[in-house]
């Protein structure tokens, strides 16, 4: 059952705050205001508070303490809070339920703040709109969709925050209901927008795999309007016209299309620079598979494992990169039905096969590369940390050797794609020539931009380090004026430098020295000289983390310029990814190329099924055949006892027919495949042929 979000905060009566509040409390509540039903992570110094029913609501959700400010009025406040380092952790959780979490951040260092910091909201995060943190699972998509209906047709829109990946698909005809479930279904979307008020019915998506949650969210029906949607997508595009996309004369496509692009403009506070394209598909061009014959044939999801173990997706993912994995999820979920670019996967493929030192090379280059689209999302949106700009020059350097790999094929796919490359060698100076090779984690932490880079840092650093020593040498200066060897200079954040003297020896203290701190065992002291230099020091060290943040700020604008050819690359990369990883599968499962065309034959010898073949390694399968036409043999009739196969081998023919059409190779000698555009398939309730257990064993369990 699909979560609706607006329905998912289920509050507790609690007492509200008195009439007179403090300024902070006023600032909590017009940013609340503001983020209507999104829980408000309020940011105080190292920690995200939240108070009233948003605090009551956290604290079950997240089953962390509800304690309360004001205790001691009739009235309290009830508030708890998670640490800042932790957060990301504790907002997965919460959108794992179908909640939204409004970020309010200071927008000023508290210590140079007069009167109240300020604060506001830099970011609503929604399941759908997640763009780091384990709520992604590196090779899966995270879909947020938007329905757009009239009484004669539908549009189907859906984006990847993380990744840029945006398209749209309509139907205008009367079985649009039954098309559009499809493709929900398929898309497997965690937000769907629904235009307010709801004329769907809600039956419509509760079929959904339950890997998948989806969260309903209402959207204001003004933003499906074709004008507002039409000018929304122009202004995100920067474009005069969206004929580039094929989207003129499609208004529901641009309605849904515009919608989604509202609420991710409004929940992100950003113009999301890197959604730079959008893709206008029909689903005529793919094989049509619907909820159920996707669920029986565990294409990407196994119910014996309630998860990716055991399925389709799961034997022939030999994929390497996060981004490659996600394509060939996709290619698995819409195969193809058009000859031309199946033959030139299937040409890739198998040339890939042939050169078995080439495919080596070439996946051990690729298995170094970092996701370049989850990590350009965060450079457009300035998240991007110094570690993972770090991880994005490594693989940029890595891209010559895949591209010595890639110059001498001759298959027409592969040759398209060394035509289409970009080495972005730039890039990579560009990052070598600013940051360390080992960065800290965070920009906060200091010494992220490279010595030379920049003069003025490097002066300011060279303060630090010659105070380091002036430290050193007061230390030795004064042990030999007091006599007290064990006279250490020490620094905390609250009391800044000190001198620490034993209590055995505070006698010998000399006059000139000025009581800061009494401990158990020892006194701490300071002197004019110390103070004096360690405003200096200090001083210094905040002018070279602000000039650091600068610095980091305008080489993260100079690449987030790139953010387009950084998209092209990784569309290249994932597609050699998944070519290659076919081949490794076709070799190390000897499957070999079937014959397509548009003809009525669906001829298999030795077909086998090639999950259960995976699965079953104490057993040979034994492979068997299939003919099928038009003329002669329209109908295959099966009979026989329980565990005769009769499921398996309808599964098998099924599954051998889809890894044809996404270009694959095949479980079977040989295959002669007619283009399939429609598979139905249900086999009893359910069956776990990993276990031994038949259709029929199930059933009766």
């Amino acid at each position: 059952m699909p979560q609706i979000t607006h329905a998912s905060i289920h509050t507790s009566p609690v007492a509200q705050p008195p009439a007179s509040v403090t300024p902070m409390m006023e600032q909590y509540q017009r940013l609340k205001d503001k983020a209507g039903d999104a829980l408000l992570f309020f940011r105080m110094g190292d920690f995200y508070e939240l108070f009233q029913d948003d605090a009551v609501v956290a604290s079950q959700a997240l089953n962390i303490a509800l304690t309360a400010r004001n205790k001691q009025q009739d009235a309290p406040t009830p508030m708890c809070g998670v640490p800042i380092h932790s957060a990301e952790s504790y907002i997965d959780r919460l959108l794992q339920q179908g909640f939204k979490v409004a970020i309010a951040e200071q927008l000023e260092d508290p210590r140079q703040a007069e009167g109240l910091v300020k604060r506001d909201i830099i970011r609503v995060i929604t399941p759908g709109t997640v763009v780091s943190g384990p709520t992604l699972t590196p090779k899966e998509h995270n879909f947020l969709a938007s329905i757009a209906v009239t009484p004669g047709g539908a549009a189907l829109a859906y984006v990847d925050v993380s990744t840029g990946t945006f398209a749209v698909t309509a139907w205008d005809s009367p079985d649009w209901p039954q098309a559009l479930h499809r493709e929900y279904t398929r898309v497997q979307p965690r937000e769907v927008l629904i235009p307010e008020p709801l004329e769907i019915p809600l039956d419509m998506f509760q079929a959904t795999s339950p890997a998948f949650p989806t969260t309903l969210q209402p959207w204001a029906a003004h933003y499906f309007h074709q004008d507002r949607a039409y000018r929304t997508l122009l202004q995100q595009f920067a474009v005069h016209t969206l004929d580039g996309f094929g989207c003129e004369g499609h208004p529901l496509a641009i309605a849904a299309a515009g919608a989604l692009v509202a609420y991710v403009h409004e929940t992100q506070h950003h113009t999301m620079p890197h959604l730079t394209s959008l893709r206008l598909y029909s689903t005529g061009d793919f094989m049509g598979l619907d909820e159920t014959t996707r669920r029986h044939l565990e294409l990407t999801y196994s119910q014996m494992s309630q998860g990716r173990a055991g399925s389709l997706l799961a034997v022939i993912d030999y994929t390497l990169t996060a981004m490659g994995g996600r394509l060939l999820r996709q290619w698995l979920s819409q195969p193809l039905c058009q000859l031309s670019p199946l033959q030139e996967r299937q040409e890739a493929v198998a040339e890939l096969v042939e050169q078995s030192p080439r495919r080596a090379r070439l996946r051990q280059a690729l298995d170094t590369l970092v996701d370049f689209e989850r990590i350009l999302s965060r450079l457009a949106l300035g998240t991007i940390t110094p570690r993972e700009l770090s991880a994005l020059c490594r693989a940029i350097v890595r891209l010559p050797a895949i591209a010595t790999e890639l110059r001498v094929c001759r298959s027409r796919l592969l040759t398209t794609l060394t035509a289409q490359w970009d080495p972005l060698d730039d890039l990579a100076v560009l990052i070598a020539n600013a940051i360390v090779d080992d960065p800290p984690a965070t920009l906060r932490d200091g010494h992220v931009i490279r010595a030379g880079y920049h003069a003025e840092l490097d002066a300011l650093r060279e303060h630090g380090t010659s105070g380091t020593a002036w430290l050193n040498h007061f230390e030795a200066q004064e042990r030999q004026r007091t006599g007290i060897t064990s006279l250490r200079i020490g620094f905390n954040k609250v009391f800044g430098y000190y001198i620490e003297i034993r209590k055995t020896h505070v006698s010998q203290v000399p006059a000139d020295y000025l009581r800061k701190q009494t401990l158990v065992h020892a006194e701490r002291f300071i002197t004019p000289a110390l103070k004096d230099r360690e405003v200096h020091m200090l001083r210094a060290v905040e002018e070279a983390l602000s000039l650091e943040r600068q610095l980091y700020e305008a080489l993260h604008q100079q690449l987030a310029q790139h953010v387009h050819r950084l998209q092209h690359m990784a569309q290249i990369l994932s597609q050699l990814d998944v070519l290659a990883a076919l081949a490794e599968v076709a070799v190390t499962r000897q499957y070999s190329r079937p014959t397509l065309d548009d003809s009525d034959i669906l001829a298999i010898t030795d077909g086998r099924h090639p999950v259960l073949e995976a699965m079953a390694q104490e057993e040979r399968f034994v492979p068997n055949d299939t003919f099928l036409d038009r003329e002669r043999r329209q109908i295959l009739l099966l009979t026989g006892p329980n565990m005769a196969g009769k499921s398996t081998y309808m599964r098998q023919v099924a599954l051998i027919v889809i890894l044809a059409q996404i270009g694959s190779f095949i479980p079977a000698r040989t295959a002669h495949i007619g283009l399939i555009d429609r598979v139905f398939t249900r086999v009893g309730a359910h069956d776990m042929l990993g276990k031994g257990q038949s259709t029929f064993m199930v059933e009766m369990t």
